[in-house]
């Protein structure tokens, strides 16, 4: 092993990766990209709001609300809900959020809150269950049960 293969396997040994995340929009048309955030932090899953005015996503177990023109991310009060995974997204009138969260029995199960925060309440009696999507009416969820294998089965809300 040469002088400068030893040097560099020492660098890539001692430096730690530096993880970086960046919220975009693209134009399809045009494919113009606009930075709408950047952080150093891992964020995951965005999605517009139903009227076009804001982003969700979620990070290091919260859900987080930023205005498309960018700037600081505030959390969403998600009560004792504070490990939730990237499985989130608006009831089809946007008044409601639907989330996956970890955090009441070390499993993802299915809660609904209201968009601005509060309290959530269940929807899966058993985990783990992952949210991925929202009937046109806004009355059933589907989602992703895994006990022993991967099924989808949809749930009328309460």
């Amino acid at each position: 092993m040469n002088h400068l293969t030893r040097n560099l396997l020492a660098f890539l040994n001692t430096t730690p990766p530096v993880l970086e995340s960046t919220l975009e929009t693209i134009v399809i048309a045009s494919k113009d990209r606009h930075i709408v955030y950047h952080t150093r932090n891992h964020i995951e899953a965005p999605n517009w709001s139903r009227d076009g005015q804001y982003f969700l996503f979620n990070g290091s177990g919260r859900i987080y609300k930023l205005p498309v023109t960018g700037g600081d991310p505030k959390p969403i009060d998600t009560g004792f809900a504070t490990r939730c995974n990237n499985d989130h997204g608006l009831s089809p009138d946007g008044t409601q959020l639907a989330i996956s969260d970890h955090f009441e029995e070390g499993k993802s199960l299915i809660y609904i809150l209201p968009v601005d925060g509060g309290t959530p309440r269940r929807i899966t009696p058993l985990g783990p269950s992952y949210w991925h999507g929202w009937s046109p009416d806004g009355l059933r969820l589907e989602f992703c049960y895994t006990p022993t294998g991967h099924l989808k089965q949809p749930v009328i809300k309460n």
